[in-house]
């Protein structure tokens, strides 16, 4: 008979209950476990520390000596007294007494023996899993226990003796209180350098507090307040009214200068009453009336002392001081919002001095500011940074339907019509988007498009009841007869507007309102338009950033007077190292890159695969010419394969001719594997089309990666008409990797900590993992985001498994972690036979602002996944976050530190000191070699560390993951797992049976009730992936 019990702590022994099945539980909440007689306690049976105790690093007291925990299966040895494994055969009616590892408090059960820990910091050797025992990683023993009527002072067998864990010692209520960790130490490791920051100092600041205010805002219709006011959630009008407040200031406010937040914080340097302040602004509207009236209620919160960033930043404080940080920032910021376009933290000037650039479909680039007050170890400082952004092309309509619906530089005709597919692109391009009418003279009043007519103008009436009679009134007839304004294009569709969408208005007298920014996502030309807009050489975008900067450190800024705040004008300037690129392995020797690259002319692949059976599906050919061309490449592929080491069985594969507006085209793919199922399966589907077509792109993903367990790849015709080396060479890498080989992996002296391929054992188990959440565009709020973790499958983090799922619209927080990580897991297991004995788990697409919630959140979720796999196991952890998207640029200080090409820093600098957290674990890197613009360098925080890494050994594993990228001969921006899963979550949006694209028309606020539900019910459609994909790479 079988018992689970519970330990008590090291740290604080309480009594505790045995764990019982659930139906037990319910009836006997209190139930206690018979008292036992305790054993000598002898050194082999320590009990190890729990792991909240484990890592006390998670907050600021100094760590305990910690107790390593074993997390493999022990090695076999012969049965002692109270210890070890029971002889296979029938099991005993009553196993012998155990002797407990600690002398337990009164009424408390007798703990389980454990194997004796190894001495920290040196992990414990790792055993492989006994092939005869493949079911040891997967527990289903609980479910399968004895039911609870037992005899009482028979001991737990030792097949389900598992060790203590930290959920079961309260690691869940701790989590609640993580904070991320401390820096345990500065990297030393690098040839050291100097560079300027776009950070700048801030030089002084008031210490005296500043006064909080609630504001609310309400419109007034008869000297009271109206009822939902739309003037309530909108920003650029609460601020168009905090600009008339601060003309007023003196006599309302007492000559206190306030700074507004946008939303509903306001910020004094001197204590005001509570009041109620009536203001009266120029209708922003324009519909008829001349003024409109508001009223603001100002409330105070509290005082917020704004000395805590000075306790903060000296380190008499672990506590970050967000509010008082949010003033100063706020204060900074206050002058620009006012007369800029606010997109996020950045602000565009829309006057007619700043330059427009065209990105085309009626999008237009504008560049603006960047910045954001920040704590570091030098002070606080503030970031900035140019920005750009896209925004709607503003002017008359029509040309913007004529961009948009037309080729680009065409004009629209007055009897031009428009088909049902370009009326539906106009409606999903400029849902949204606000106009004003110009046909009424000085009222020009503001309308938002819903969507656009199915009919055109002339086919439109609407019923109108004049003198007691319903009539139908013609649009064209009634702007004549109304506005005396004869309608041009009467075979174009009409906008429709109006909170119903049922009000017509033509094109041709609607004008796009200036410095609306494009919420969509930009298309492939335009994504290149701005790349070339944006992309500056470091030279010229430090200058650009200089320049911006001197306006922020603008001394006569009132409102930056008021809290005393001084920026310096100079760049800050770092101390930086430069890491050693890693030693590269491939078959017939190793490779040293230089400068982010190297070249693989003389090598073969590490790993070459082989290619048995594999389909040619042409989808250009139009003719026998064009069909030669596609014989012709696929035998120049075969042999360029062939000498990078692959092995090719199959010369001459099945090629099948398909039009790619065919119906039964996963018939075809079904059937073809069938078919071949019956000789030797498919490997791989080898796809030719003509141009980048989507939506044939996602049918065949869709199928092949959910259906059939089948990687695909696709080219263009264009690249077959004029092939080369290199084309081929890149093409080869993905094959490779789809087909399970390995291009390159890490020479030596190997990854830190793991140690090198080949040369025996691991130096330590470690499974490292990436996670990403891929969310839909702006405004689309039914599509679901998708969620994808990867974890590498071998001992030395070169082949990577992959989860896949759906998730609601927008939500950042991975719900299913729990059991992506147990998939994971049992993945690694199969490969290796072993169990990792730490996690390196790298999550991306986190903000500062979520930290602690996903550290809390996911933290618990990858140990109870480690739990479910298996009670009682705990490996370590490290969890860092990964941020791509930063607004730190670094520039040389000598050109001799940087590349003469680019002038971009050379790849492997990495920055912790100065510039970064004065209270966390984070460090910037720039693991990459830019090509264009200038290099931008990733950030890194380390929020929860188990595996206890220096500075020196998390920077350089990084730096060396980023070289193990296997889809190019480039180290990346972004370490290899981080950018994997991004990757994989992207190819997810195509599982939902559609093309992955944004729907052809955004929800409106008519379908607002029914968006959670349809939310669901998206989520519900996703096809999951199929079984033995999982394991392929198949997203290269």
């Amino acid at each position: 008979t079988r018992l689970k019990k519970k330990r008590e702590t090291t740290m604080k022994p309480q009594p505790k209950q045995s764990k019982q099945p659930k139906q037990q539980q319910a009836k006997q909440p209190k139930q206690q476990q018979p008292k036992q007689q305790p054993a000598p306690t002898t050194p082999q049976q320590e009990v190890p520390a729990p792991v909240s105790a484990q890592n006390p690093a998670v907050v600021s007291a100094p760590a305990p000596t910690p107790v390593a925990v074993a997390t493999e299966v022990p090695q076999p040895q012969q049965p002692k007294s109270g210890q070890g494994k029971q002889a296979k055969g029938p099991k005993p009616k009553q196993a012998k007494q155990e002797s407990p590892a600690v002398q337990p408090q009164p009424q408390a059960p007798p703990p389980v023996p454990v194997p004796a820990p190894a001495p920290a910091p040196t992990p414990p050797p790792v055993q492989p899993i006994p092939a005869s025992q493949p079911q040891a990683l997967p527990a289903e023993q609980p479910a399968k226990q004895a039911p609870p009527q037992q005899t009482p002072k028979q001991a737990p067998s030792s097949k389900t003796q598992y060790k203590p864990s930290g959920l079961e010692f309260g690691f869940k209520d701790k989590c609640d209180s993580l904070v991320p960790i401390r820096r345990p130490n500065f990297g030393q490791k690098g040839r050291k350098t100097k560079l300027y920051a776009n950070m700048f100092p801030v030089l002084d600041f008031t210490n005296n507090d500043a006064e909080h205010y609630h504001v609310e805002f309400f419109e007034l219709d008869n000297n009271r307040p109206r009822a939902n006011s739309k003037a309530l959630n909108n920003k650029i009008l609460k601020r168009k009214l905090f600009q008339k407040l601060h003309e007023q200031r003196a006599k309302l406010l007492g000559g206190a200068f306030m700074v507004f937040d946008g939303q509903c914080n306001a910020y004094t340097a001197m204590q005001l009453p509570n009041k109620d302040i009536e203001l009266v602004i120029p209708d922003p509207e324009d519909d008829g009336k001349d003024v409109r009236k508001f009223l603001l209620k100002m409330r105070k919160v509290n005082q917020i002392p704004l000395a805590l960033i000075r306790e903060f930043l000296r380190g008499k404080s672990s506590e970050i001081p967000r509010d008082a940080l949010h003033v100063l920032d706020v204060a900074s910021r206050h002058s620009a919002s006012m007369t800029s376009r606010v997109v996020g933290r950045s602000f565009f000037d829309l006057s007619g001095d700043q330059q427009v650039f065209s990105l085309g479909e009626g999008a237009v680039a504008r560049l603006g500011r960047y910045q954001s007050l920040m704590p570091t170890q030098s002070g606080l400082m503030l970031n900035v940074d140019q920005a750009a952004s896209a925004f709607v092309k503003d002017g008359p309509l029509i040309d913007l339907v004529a961009e948009i619906a037309l080729k680009p530089g065409f004009k629209l005709r007055p009897d031009e019509k428009l088909t049902a597919n370009q009326i539906a692109r106009l409606s999903k391009e400029l849902h949204g988007i606000k106009i004003r009418v110009n046909h009424r003279g000085n009222m020009r009043r503001k309308y938002t498009i819903k969507k656009f007519s199915d009919k055109p103008l002339d086919q439109l009436s609407f019923e109108e009841e004049k003198d007691g009679k319903k009539r139908q009134v013609k649009v064209a007839d009634y702007f004549m007869t109304q506005y005396q304004r004869k309608i041009i294009y009467k075979y174009l569709p009409c906008i429709c507007v109006g909170a119903d969408g049922r009000t017509f208005m033509p094109i041709e007298v609607c004008d796009v309102e200036t410095g609306q920014q494009r919420k969509r996502k930009l298309g492939d030309k335009q994504t290149s338009e701005m790349l070339k807009v944006t992309a500056q050489r470091p030279t010229e975008r430090c200058s650009a950033i200089q320049k911006l900067a001197t306006g922020v450190a603008n001394a006569n800024d009132d409102f930056v007077k008021a809290f005393n705040l001084k920026v310096s004008s100079q760049m800050a300037v770092v101390n930086a190292r430069v890491l050693e690129p890693p030693v590269l392995a491939y078959q017939g020797g190793n490779i040293q890159p230089r400068g982010g690259t190297w070249n693989t002319l003389d090598k073969k692949l590490y790993e070459g695969a082989t290619l048995t059976n594999w389909v040619v599906m042409d989808f250009w050919s139009e003719n026998d010419r064009d069909s030669d061309v596609t014989y012709r490449f696929i035998d120049d592929l075969v042999a360029k394969m062939q000498r990078v080491g692959l092995t090719v069985n199959m010369k001459q594969p099945e090629f099948l001719f398909i039009d790619p507006r065919s119906k039964n085209l996963e018939e075809t793919l079904q059937n073809t594997f069938t078919k071949s199922s019956k000789t030797s399966k498919v490997q791989l589907f080898f796809c030719i089309e003509a141009t980048r077509d989507v939506p044939l792109y996602s049918r065949v993903k869709r199928y092949c990666e959910t259906k059939l367990g089948i990687p695909s790849q696709f080219v263009l015709s264009k690249n077959i008409l004029r092939t080369n080396d290199q084309f081929l060479a890149n093409l080869t890498l993905k094959i490779n990797i789809k087909l399970m080989g390995k291009n390159v992996t890490i020479g030596t002296p190997g990854l830190p900590r793991i140690g090198l391929p080949g040369q025996g054992p691991a130096k330590d188990i470690i499974m490292v993992l990436g996670a990403d959440v891929h969310h839909p565009s702006p405004g689309e709020k039914v599509r679901p985001s998708i969620a994808s973790v990867v974890g590498s499958i071998d001992l030395f983090a070169t082949h990577y498994a992959t989860t896949i799922r759906a998730q609601p619209n927008r939500t950042e927080e991975i719900l299913d972690l729990e059991q992506n990580v147990v998939e994971l897991l049992k993945a690694f297991y199969r490969n290796t036979r072993l169990k990792p004995r730490s996690l390196l788990f790298y999550r991306d697409g986190v903000g500062e602002g979520q930290f602690e919630i996903v550290l809390r959140k996911e933290l618990l979720a990858i140990y109870s996944g480690c739990q479910k796999l298996e009670p009682g196991y705990c490996p370590k952890i490290t969890f860092v976050v990964v941020q791509k998207r930063t607004h730190t640029r670094f520039f040389a200080t000598d050109p001799r530190d940087c590349d003469p090409k680019t002038g971009n820093l050379p790849a492997g600098t990495v920055v912790d000191t100065e510039v970064c957290s004065p209270s966390q674990f984070d460090f910037f890197l720039t693991s990459h070699a830019g090509l264009k613009g200038t290099s931008k360098p990733t950030h890194y925080h380390v929020l929860y560390d188990d595996n206890n890494f220096t500075s020196d050994e998390l920077q350089e594993l990084t730096n060396k993951l980023c070289y193990t990228y296997q889809r190019c001969t480039r180290s990346v921006s972004v370490v290899a797992p981080a950018f994997y899963a991004h990757l994989s979550a992207y190819r997810g949006r195509f599982y939902g049976g559609d093309t992955g694209e944004d729907s052809d028309v955004m929800s409106t606020s008519s379908d607002a009730d029914n968006l959670r539900q349809k939310a669901i019910d998206a989520v519900s459609e996703y096809a999951p992936l199929c079984e033995q994909i999982k394991v392929i790479m198949f997203w290269m």
